[in-house]
């Protein structure tokens, strides 16, 4: 037996059965039989009344009337559908502002407002960003699952509308006023695709209309009347929503990712001073040396000196200790700090200080102010190998007069000791006084300390230009303090300098001191610093380096204070070596991340454009459930492919009640068991075209 088409399928299902549709059409070979997609007759008065009735009913449920419909297969559908769209949208949005807030960093405020750090340590903060420590790119991973999925949801969004538009046809169908606005066979098409959120059809529309309207010239009236069915025109619409709330996210998400940003953020995080000790107090050594009634009296030759009485020679106290500060693991122990006035400190600080750590702590400090003298305003003798120079206070402020060496530094301290001093500059480095009288040696105490050695100390300082740069030694020589070479010398500054011994108070911040608070040390302390400078040559190396330093100035206002710079260091070696450290008065630690910056704005918009996406999802599932009955659950089976196929393809079998689209073939029904199965084909027509086929194997 040949196969058999649709047509011939239908009418042998067909006969013997009894229709209940008030409309049929004939089969060409003379049966009536009922069309699978059959025209609904006008119904009577009655017929229409009665659905009309039970319609407003319908409509008037209220939301409690809801809870009881959570048993029908179209109310799960519903929840299921919604709970689609809702729960991945806010838990994506859930999960972004939980790892944004949980791993936020607040803004950068210092614990301690004399520790502030300046622009160049603590990164400038916004109040419009979130600093999150978290990666950038998982953070924008986070971000893009919403967007990544939003695409996918409008379908089932549409699904749910899908309900709305079920209902309102059933209710056009049912009322002669409302027929109008069903839509054609052509039209229905048209539904199906939007219904199932093809957006290809958005474009062949909008296509189509801008033909009809700028090539085709149609005119308004004209447009009014081929304009769609209502029950299309509602559906396009809300795809067109759907998809633009999609949109929004897409667009917000990618804010997101082009916003959102890696950067070092520095937070300043409070420390237990005391673990950190960088303050210093007089060394245990010091405080318990011998004092007064001993020959190696503290408070005469200070704690820096050690007297010998069998060999009447004094030398540096603590010299292995000072070299560890020199040039030893302890040698990056100062801080500088140059005042209004211009003064040069050198501060005890701590060596090795880890550099994000800034503190404040007590110590001490010597600081030192150079003036230079002015050209030839000291005779200078006529033998050059023997060069002799006398200087008066009128002249060159201070009465001194003595023999150059000719080496790169000559210094002479003098006005340091009421007992001590060298016999003169710069030739002769006897130091004059260690004959005082044993009973003044014995005498001195602690009180007398603060008169016996002077706070400031005054020194005079030649200093040599070892630069052999045409442009800047011809600087230097027009400066009116720089002096002439001599005989074997070099062209050089004489400075008269002034050095001070403090007690301070000060906070440092990334290595730099920002503020000091200082008082005058005792004459302890000072005696410490001055005296270290009575044994001529332990320092000369020092000083010699400090000129090469100084030389690399370009004029002279900048020499003296590097020079003065490095004579404050010089004379705080021994104040380091004869003290101990101590607990810091505060700390703070800056610890640097590379964190995410994220504008408020991005996170919110995409947040905004998530929720609204889910309460879209809220919104249609609820007008749904008020449109639903089991009536418009019939319809909404059948407005989507499924239902399609099994109009062309099932006959009468569709048009039973069914719970699910899959009911409508009688091949997914268990109670009918066949030997033979429906298969469809396709066949060419004479007419050139094709249709489908229905066969039995």
């Amino acid at each position: 037996m040949g196969p058999k088409t649709s047509d011939e399928l239908t009418a042998c299902e067909s006969r013997g059965q009894k229709s209940s549709s008030p409309v049929s059409r004939k089969h060409p070979h003379g049966d009536e039989k009922q069309h699978p997609l059959a025209t609904v007759s006008e119904p009577s008065t009655a017929d229409h009344d009665e659905p009309y009735r039970n319609d407003e009913l319908r409509q008037r449920r209220t939301f409690s009337e809801l809870s009881g419909s959570m048993r029908k297969p179209y109310s799960r559908k519903i929840f299921i559908a919604c709970g689609l769209v809702v729960l991945p949208m806010l838990a994506f949005t859930v999960a972004i502002v939980w790892v944004v807030f949980a791993n936020r960093l607040e803004r950068a405020d210092c614990p301690y407002p004399e520790l502030c750090p300046g622009s160049h340590l603590l990164n400038t903060t916004s109040s419009s960003m979130y600093y999150v420590d978290y990666s950038a790119g998982r953070l924008a991973f986070i971000s893009s699952l919403s967007a990544t999925i939003s695409f996918a949801l409008v379908s089932i969004l549409m699904m749910i509308y899908a309900y709305t538009t079920a209902s309102e046809l059933l209710q056009s169908t049912e009322q002669d006023s409302r027929r109008d606005v069903l839509p054609s066979p052509y039209q229905v098409s048209i539904l199906l695709r939007v219904l199932n959120a093809e957006i290809l059809v958005l474009m062949e529309l909008g296509w189509e209309r801008l033909t009809r309207i700028f090539w085709n010239k149609e005119r308004s009236r004209d447009r009014s009347s081929k304009s769609s069915a209502s029950a299309l025109q509602r559906p396009i619409l809300m795809l067109t929503f759907c998809i633009a709330a999609s949109i929004l996210i897409q667009a917000a998400d990618t804010y997101f990712h082009i916003s959102i940003d890696s950067t070092v953020f520095v937070q300043v995080l409070p420390q237990v001073a005391g673990q950190y000790r960088y303050s210093r107090r007089l060394a245990p050594w010091c405080i318990n040396r011998q004092g007064p009634g001993s020959e190696n009296n503290k408070y005469f030759w200070s704690c820096s000196l050690q007297w010998n009485e069998e060999t009447r020679m004094i030398s540096l106290a603590n010299n292995s200790h000072i070299n560890d500060y020199v040039l030893g693991p302890l040698k990056d122990y100062a801080l500088h700090y140059t005042d209004e006035e211009g003064a040069e400190f050198a501060i005890v600080g701590a060596a090795q200080a880890a550099s994000q750590l800034d503190w404040k702590a007590s110590s001490f400090a010597v600081s030192t102010k150079c003036a230079a003298m002015e050209r030839n305003t000291c005779e200078m003798g006529e033998d050059l190998s023997m060069q002799t120079f006398n200087c008066t206070k009128e002249r060159s402020g201070i009465d001194l007069k003595g023999r150059m060496t000719g080496y790169t530094t000559q210094y002479y301290y003098y006005d340091v000791h009421d007992y001590l001093k060298n016999a003169e500059p710069f030739w002769n480095d006897t130091i004059e006084g260690t004959a005082a009288s044993k009973e003044d040696r014995l005498r001195v105490t602690d009180e007398d300390a603060n008169s016996v050695f002077h706070n400031p100390f005054r020194h005079i300082n030649v200093v040599s230009l070892l630069s052999d740069d045409e442009e800047r030694r011809k600087v230097f020589a027009d400066d009116p303090r720089v002096w002439p070479r001599y005989e074997g010398g070099l062209d050089h500054l004489w400075l008269l300098c002034n050095s001070t011994v403090w007690d301070v108070t000060y906070t440092a911040i990334g290595h730099e001191v920002t503020s000091l608070e200082k008082t005058k040390s005792n004459g302890t302390m000072t005696g410490i610093a001055s005296a270290s400078n009575f044994p001529i040559g332990f320092f000369a190396g020092e000083m010699s380096m400090g000129a090469v330093a100084a030389s690399t100035e370009s004029n002279a206002d900048d020499f003296i204070a590097t020079y003065a710079r490095h004579l404050s260091l010089i004379n705080s070696r021994t104040l380091a070596a004869q003290t101990v450290t101590d607990k810091a008065l505060l700390a703070q630690v800056r610890e640097q991340k590379i964190v995410t910056e994220l504008p408020a704005a991005a996170l919110w918009v995409l947040v905004v454009a998530n929720v609204s996406f889910a309460l879209i999802g809220i919104a249609l599932a609820v007008i749904a459930l008020r449109a639903a009955s089991e009536d418009v659950h019939q319809v909404h089976t059948r407005l989507g492919i499924a239902g399609l196929a099994a109009a062309l393809f099932e006959g009468i079998h569709a048009e039973r009640v069914v719970s699910s689209d899959k009911e409508l073939f009688s091949e997914e029904n268990p109670e009918v068991r066949r030997k033979v199965f429906k298969k469809v084909g396709v066949r060419r027509t004479d007419t050139g075209g094709s249709s489908f086929m229905v066969m039995e194997v």
